[in-house]
C-alpha cells in the first residue's frame, strides 16, 4: 500500500508541474497497484461561481441564506465542542442551465467544453481526492486539474430537458446534499416539473423520500453509478451541503414538504422522547450503547434503529417526537422531520459540526456530550479506526439540563 501511495503522490506532483501525460501514467500504475485498474482522464476544474462564464452554461437562479445563529446550549464544567456554538454560513445554491452536459459519475459533471464542475456533496471534487470515499472516481487534483478513473460501463443519452439529482449512498448526505436541491428547482417555476435524472445506486429511501416530496415515479430517469449520462439540456443545482454546512432554506423546504401531510396524531407528540440509535454501526461504534440506551429508557425515551424502518416510518417517529437524542451519525438526519421537537441531545462521536448546524438551521436547541475515544483498529479513516465510550454520569447530568 505504501508503494501505491507513492505512485499517487507522483501523479499529483507531475500534475502540479503541468506534466499531464506523465501524471496519467503514474495514476494508472496507482490504480493497478490497488487492484482497481481503469483508464484515466484529466479534466480542467471549473469552480461553480465561474460556471456562468463557461460555454453552454447559464446561471439562472442563486439562493443565499443569511448566517445561521447556533442554538447550542453549553453545559458548564463539561467537555464541549465550543465551535458547535458558533454561527455558520450556509452554502450558496446556484441553479445552472447546462447544454450538452455529461455526468461522468454521480455529481461529476462536464460542461460542453469538457471542463469538470468542481462541486460535490460535502466537498469539492478536488477536496474529495484527499478524503478518498470508496465510491469516488477522482484520484488526485493539482494545478487546476483532476485525474478521474473512467469506470462507466454504459452510456445513456437524455434528449429531453431534465433536472439532475445525485443519489448519494449515505442517507444523511442524500437528505442534505441531494434531496434538498429540490428547493432551488422549485424556486424556478418554469423548470420545476421537468423529468429528473436520478444518478447513482438508488435505494428505497431515495424513492420513498422523493415520493414524500411529491415527485411522481414517472418523472424519474434512473441511471446507475456505472452509467455515463449525456444530456442535451440539463438543469443542475450546486450542492446544498458543503463543508459541514447545510442550506437552511433547502432543509426547511424538505421538512415542510414531507411533514405537511404527516401531523402527529392527537396526544402523540406530547412529551414523546426518541433515541435514534447506532447499535449496528461499524464506524465509530458507541461501545457502551446498551448502557446508554438503558439510561435514556429510564427517562422515558423510546430507542429505535432508524435503518430498520421504512422512510415513512422514520418520518412518523420524528414527527411525533418532542425530544430527540442519539450519537452523531446518519441516524440524526431524521431531525429534519422533527417539526414538534423542542430539544435535542447529541453524543458527539465526531467533532465536525454538521448536526449541530442542522439543529440550528431548524431552530432546535441542542445539548451535547463528548464520549471518550477508544482506539480499535488501523483503518483508512478516523471513523474506521475508533470507537467511543460515553461517561454515563456526565451524560445523565447533561440529559437533566436538556429535559429541564
Amino acid at each position: 500500500m505504501r508503494e501505491a501511495e507513492q505512485l499517487r503522490a507522483l501523479a499529483a506532483a507531475k500534475l502540479a508541474e503541468g506534466l499531464v501525460k506523465a501524471s496519467i501514467r503514474h495514476a494508472r500504475d496507482y490504480l493497478q497497484a490497488v487492484g482497481a485498474s481503469a483508464p484515466v482522464a484529466a479534466y480542467e476544474l471549473l469552480h461553480p461561481s465561474q460556471a456562468a462564464h463557461a460555454n453552454g452554461v447559464r446561471e439562472i437562479h442563486v439562493q443565499q441564506d443569511a448566517d445561521i445563529a447556533s442554538t447550542a446550549r453549553l453545559t458548564e464544567g463539561s467537555q464541549q465542542y465550543v465551535h458547535w456554538a458558533e454561527p455558520y454560513r450556509p452554502p450558496v445554491l446556484r441553479m445552472l442551465a447546462m447544454q450538452h452536459a455529461v455526468a461522468l459519475a454521480p455529481n461529476m459533471l462536464l460542461t460542453a467544453e469538457g471542463r469538470l464542475l468542481d462541486d460535490n456533496i460535502g466537498y469539492s471534487n478536488a477536496e474529495l481526492c484527499d478524503h478518498m470515499p470508496q465510491d469516488f472516481n477522482g484520484i488526485v487534483a493539482a494545478g487546476g486539474r483532476l485525474l478521474v478513473a473512467v469506470r462507466h460501463r454504459d452510456v445513456a443519452r437524455v434528449t429531453e430537458p431534465a433536472l439532475y439529482l445525485p443519489a448519494a449512498s449515505n442517507y444523511a448526505a442524500w437528505l442534505f446534499g441531494g434531496l434538498s436541491r429540490l428547493s432551488a428547482y422549485a424556486a424556478c417555476a418554469e423548470n420545476s416539473d421537468l423529468p429528473i435524472v436520478l444518478h447513482g445506486e438508488v435505494a428505497n429511501y431515495h424513492l420513498e423520500s422523493l415520493r414524500a416530496m411529491g415527485i411522481a415515479r414517472e418523472r424519474l430517469r434512473i441511471h446507475g453509478a456505472h452509467v455515463r449520462v449525456e444530456c442535451k439540456e440539463l438543469y443542475y443545482c450546486t450542492t446544498s451541503y458543503f463543508h459541514h454546512a447545510p442550506s437552511a432554506t433547502a432543509v426547511r423546504h424538505v421538512r415542510e414538504r414531507v411533514t405537511s401531510q404527516r401531523c402527529a396524531r392527537p396526544g402523540e407528540a406530547a412529551g414523546k422522547r426518541l433515541y435514534l440509535a447506532r447499535r449496528h454501526a461499524k464506524d465509530r461504534p458507541l461501545l457502551n450503547e446498551p448502557e446508554v440506551v438503558a439510561l435514556f429508557e429510564r427517562y422515558g425515551f423510546i430507542a429505535i434503529d432508524p435503518e430498520q424502518y421504512s422512510f415513512d416510518e422514520q418520518v412518523r417517529f420524528a414527527v411525533e417526537a418532542e425530544v430527540l437524542a442519539g450519537p452523531y451519525g446518519a441516524n440524526l438526519a431524521n431531525m429534519v422531520f422533527a417539526n414538534n421537537a423542542r430539544n435535542l441531545l447529541i453524543l458527539g462521536t465526531k467533532h465536525q459540526p454538521e448536526f449541530a448546524r442542522l439543529a440550528s438551521a431548524l431552530g432546535i436547541p441542542f445539548w451535547h456530550t463528548v464520549p471518550q475515544v477508544v482506539p480499535l483498529r488501523e483503518g483508512r479513516t478516523f471513523s474506521e479506526s475508533t470507537g467511543f465510550t460515553a461517561d454515563l454520569n456526565e451524560l445523565e447530568r447533561v440529559l437533566h439540563d436538556c429535559l429541564a
